[in-house]
């Protein structure tokens, strides 16, 4: 029996299978993980194969891990990563060197713990062939477009500047896709943001707010803009009160005292 579940993080899906207790034992099928070793990633972060279970930050699956979406904590994905427990060495690595995400193998490894009793008359097991020290990753040269209907989603005069100013992971994103913060604007909005329910439709930054604006006392008046704030997916509700005043509520007559 497998389930599955799906983690979600800055809009984008990540898959994890899971193995339950009723699972069959992979020692008892054709099994090539006996073996335990941990890689490190582009971002800095583990990923950690033993026989038992694969372990990736905060994801850990018996069978395995798959991850499915366009990047991973910041880091674009050449493809999907999918990641087997019953794997060789070598095919973890070029798993790991598909998607774009390996940087090279972790000093002092151990030694599998799980394994077949010794035969007589049987040699021990060669060791894990080195693995080369990781070059510096070429630039990539990805091309990420817009689907016609996507680009129909953003709006002729979108306000690219305000919308990075909103959600200012945009500007953290933008080079794991090779594009400028403001393109990376659009692109993400008509691919991701759209569906999420981001704001797309203010046109004034909300630095440009009274000096004396008071956020809390205007939130205080006008309580329904906390919920507003939820729904357009934006945490800052000081931002949320300022962007909502010079946008609209200044127009509407509301008060900030």
């Amino acid at each position: 029996m497998i389930m599955k579940k799906i983690f979600y993080t800055s809009g984008l899906a990540l898959a994890l299978t899971l193995s339950t207790a009723n699972a069959s034992n992979p020692m008892e099928e054709e099994f090539r993980g006996n073996w335990t070793r941990s890689f490190r990633l582009l971002d800095g972060s583990e990923v950690t194969h033993t026989p038992q279970f694969t372990k990736m930050g905060f994801m850990s699956g018996g069978k395995g891990i798959t991850i499915k979406g366009p990047s991973y904590n910041g880091i674009a994905l050449r493809a999907p990563l999918e990641l087997q427990t019953n794997s060789t060495v070598e095919e973890f690595i070029a798993a790991l060197t598909a998607s774009g995400l390996y940087a090279q193998a972790v000093e002092g490894n151990r030694k599998p713990k799980h394994g077949a009793k010794k035969k007589s008359n049987t040699p021990a097991a060669a060791a894990l062939p080195p693995v080369a020290k990781a070059q510096p990753a070429a630039p990539r040269q990805e091309v990420h477009q817009l689907t016609p209907a996507e680009k129909a989603r953003v709006p002729a005069n979108f306000p690219a500047q305000v919308y990075m100013e909103i959600y200012p992971d945009i500007q953290r994103d933008a080079p794991s896709f090779n594009m400028d913060p403001l393109s990376f604007a659009a692109f993400q909005y008509g691919r991701w943001g759209h569906n999420e329910g981001k704001l797309a439709v203010a046109h004034v930054s909300y630095k440009t707010a009274p000096a004396d604006f008071d956020s809390a006392q205007y939130l205080k008046n006008y309580p329904h803009l906390i919920k507003e704030a939820e729904g357009y997916k934006i945490s800052d509700l000081d931002i949320y009160a300022r962007l909502q005043y010079v946008n609209w509520g200044k127009g509407e007559g509301k008060v900030y005292k």
